[in-house]
């Protein structure tokens, strides 16, 4: 089976136990970023706004995000918080990633001893409107699988199909009539059961016995039964050659014998000779020559000159 063979619903089947198994590990784990500010440079730092000329006005922390609550020293609940320090190099402001581990109280002395880094960011907002959170509700685990599973089914189970498709079309891969031939070509080339052969010996059927009758009345009608011609010639010479005595004859037929003359010999009955004449041929001179084989050519004489002997 193919890629493209898939069906879909196994597709998206896949897309949300993949979106599971990543919300799972994604719950787990921590943000990574180095989390070394105390609690209280954090209270300080997120109450205050920049005196540099470059960025006056502008809050020292920026993108705070507060991570669900993990278990910490102790048993304590801490809270994981991310955020971005504003600091100079020279003249130029720069934005640095730092973190903190805001354990639960968050400030101690307070009338809520339970307090936590949320309930102090939710009061510096009251007074400081340009300062910016959020909470990352996506890590909570109720929410993180119901992410993970829908992500997983739409990307995996509709957008992943339809992708690889698109790519069989363009010719990144068989297409589904040429596995199906080649499938059908790999059925047809295995052996059959065997079939144990009719041995039974064949004779002529009742229709073709039938048949053969018809076919030798039909030339019987045609020439006649079988013996009479030749009993009719018999009878026919017999009349001629010796008739009986109502016909002047003896009724005795003299036999001819065929004459046969010798190829070779003496004819007994003259005594002549029948040999074959005997013809001589002259013979001739030949000699052989020949390039590449001999052949046999007639030898020419030239003729004497006269006066010479």
């Amino acid at each position: 089976m193919q890629v493209q063979d898939v069906p879909r619903w196994a597709w998206a089947l896949i897309g949300v136990v993949v979106g599971l198994l990543i919300a799972y590990v994604w719950t787990g784990s921590e943000p990574g970023v180095v989390r070394d500010v105390s609690a209280q440079q954090f209270r300080n730092y997120a109450a205050r706004t920049s005196n540099h000329e470059a960025a006056r006005g502008e809050p020292i922390l920026t993108d705070i995000v507060v991570y669900p609550p993990v278990e910490g020293a102790y048993g304590r609940a801490v809270y994981p918080v991310t955020f971005k320090e504003l600091r100079f190099q020279g003249d130029t402001p720069v934005r640095v990633s730092r973190g903190v581990n805001a354990e639960v109280p968050f400030i101690e002395r307070s009338e809520n001893a339970n307090n936590t880094v949320i309930d102090f960011l939710k009061s510096i907002e009251e007074r400081n409107p340009q300062m910016r959170w959020r909470y990352a509700i996506e890590r909570e685990s109720r929410y993180a699988y119901a992410i993970g599973a829908g992500a997983g089914l739409v990307l995996i189970g509709g957008v992943w199909p339809s992708l690889v498709r698109l790519l069989v079309g363009a010719g990144l891969g068989r297409a589904a009539s040429e596995e199906k031939a080649e499938k059908a070509t790999r059925r047809s080339s295995k052996p059959s059961k065997a079939v144990a052969p009719d041995l039974a010996p064949k004779g002529p059927s009742a229709a073709d016995e039938r048949a053969l009758r018809d076919y030798t009345s039909e030339l019987e009608s045609k020439v006649g039964p079988a013996g009479a011609g030749e009993a009719g010639a018999g009878e026919a010479g017999a009349g001629e050659v010796g008739a009986g005595p109502a016909h002047g004859g003896s009724g005795h037929v003299e036999p001819r014998d065929a004459v046969v003359k010798p190829l070779g010999g003496t004819n007994a009955s003259g005594g002549e000779s029948t040999q074959t004449p005997h013809v001589e041929v002259a013979k001739e001179d030949v000699k052989f020559e020949g390039e590449w084989y001999p052949v046999a050519r007639p030898a020419h004489h030239d003729p004497k000159p006269p006066g010479k002997a």
